[in-house]
């Protein structure tokens, strides 16, 4: 009669353990990265270029033909807002938040943005994200 409500219990407990463990730390990281450049893009744009992965920041001032932080002012990028959901894959990650969407990649130095300003023009998930800020 004791066994019944200890499995019951430990089947509760094993439910609570797996649902509490459904994000990753890398899910966590590179939430925080995508809301920490967001936060530098409004308050700090040198901090927000130091956030960026290089091709991403060269390609952004060779085509703005300025330094990284006068050209995100000049893209005036959407805020981002709260975030709905994060993937990650291997070393890439997808932050979407309610105003804009981030993707992301894992260097040695941690998360750093390779696209930010997102939007989707196309309800086909096979067609890409029209991105303001990208490195190719």
């Amino acid at each position: 009669m004791t066994v019944r409500p200890l499995a019951l219990t430990c089947g509760f407990a094993l439910v609570a353990v797996s649902l509490s463990a459904c994000g990753s730390p890398e899910d966590g990281a590179a939430t925080e990265a995508a809301q920490q450049f967001e936060q530098a893009v409004a308050d700090d744009p040198a901090t927000a270029c130091a956030l960026l992965a290089p091709v991403t920041r060269q390609q952004l001032e060779s085509q703005a033909e300025t330094s990284c932080p006068a050209a995100l002012r000049a893209e005036a990028l959407p805020g981002g807002g709260r975030v709905e959901a994060t993937e990650v894959a291997g070393h890439s990650a997808q932050v979407r938040m309610s105003g804009d969407t981030i993707f992301l990649a894992l260097f040695d130095e941690g998360w750093r943005v390779t696209a930010a300003g997102c939007e989707r023009t196309s309800s086909d998930p096979q067609e890409p994200y029209e991105c303001a800020v990208e490195g190719r």
